[in-house]
């Protein structure tokens, strides 16, 4: 898929020529809180996660890499996927924040999954991560519940 907003980003599938960058990513210590990732991610481990995430529906999961201008700035990933319903992460690299283009991937992602019949989209966000919270609030998730002792909170999406 190749999605494009009409005045700053598009959306395309992950490839193995991003393993290095995804890993690069992956790794960041910022993302090990955030992330189910684990420290010991290998390059191998990010290959095969993009071979076995090309179709949302068949493989249950389905990564996408945000570009501007032709740059890589960020991923957005739909994962654990059952029963139309899918959980949603981003990540927008620390230069390209504060710009819009996280709110733009997102709402890509939304009418992405609304036409592939999705009917429930869900985010674990950490608590203190007040940026991540009003991003996918001002798309309309809301609340449903707390996690692990109130450090993560679950947002809900209904399409």
């Amino acid at each position: 898929m190749v999605a494009t907003h009409p005045t700053h980003i598009v959306l395309r599938d992950a490839c193995l020529e991003d393993a290095p960058m995804l890993l690069a990513w992956e790794l960041q210590p910022e993302l090990q809180n955030v992330t189910r990732a684990e420290s010991s991610v290998t390059l191998d481990f990010i290959c095969r996660h993009i071979l076995s995430s090309m179709d949302l529906l068949e493989d249950s999961q389905k990564r996408f890499i945000i570009e501007k201008d032709g740059q890589s700035i960020g991923v957005v990933d739909l994962y654990d996927y059952a029963d139309c319903t899918a959980s949603i992460g981003i990540f927008v690299e620390r230069a390209f924040r504060q710009k819009g283009y996280a709110s733009e991937a997102l709402l890509l992602v939304v009418v992405y999954a609304r036409n592939l019949g999705i009917k429930t989209l869900c985010a674990e966000v950490q608590s203190h991560n007040t940026a991540s919270l009003h991003l996918f609030r001002k798309a309309g998730f809301r609340h449903l519940s707390d996690a692990q002792n109130g450090d993560m909170q679950i947002l809900r999406l209904n399409l």
